[in-house]
């Protein structure tokens, strides 16, 4: 009995020390690869979030003066006003309390707010 406790814990430790070291051995891609970072083509990708972000849906191309376009388009929104006074007004559940899970501000009126909970009240 005591002889296979011995084998079973060294047997152990040996598999122990396999997976961990299987574990944390990195395989890079071989270069030109589709699935490697700087392709695009991996949806877990940044440059893949940003490229479904941004992209033409009828082309598929990223406009070339998009930037340009965004810098007009904030060229655009209102000011801020300094003779506006600040009123809240509650408009409840007041009885329960939560998280907010969502937040909007009306662009054309800064001051209607909007937020939303994690339950689904507004």
């Amino acid at each position: 009995m005591r002889t296979f406790a011995l084998t079973f814990s060294i047997a152990a430790v040996i598999c122990s020390a396999a997976y961990i070291s299987l574990k944390n051995t990195v395989i890079p891609a071989p270069k030109g690869f589709a699935q490697q970072e700087g392709y695009g083509v991996n949806p877990g990708s940044r440059k893949y979030f940003e490229y479904m972000r941004h992209h033409d849906p009828a082309t598929g191309a990223v406009p070339k003066n998009m930037r340009n376009a965004v810098d007009e388009f904030a060229t655009r929104l209102p000011r801020k006003s300094s003779d506006r006074s600040v009123t809240w007004e509650a408009r409840g559940p007041i009885n329960k309390g939560g998280r907010t899970r969502a937040l909007a501000i009306d662009i054309t009126n800064s001051n209607t707010l909007l937020a939303g909970s994690v339950t689904g009240g507004m």
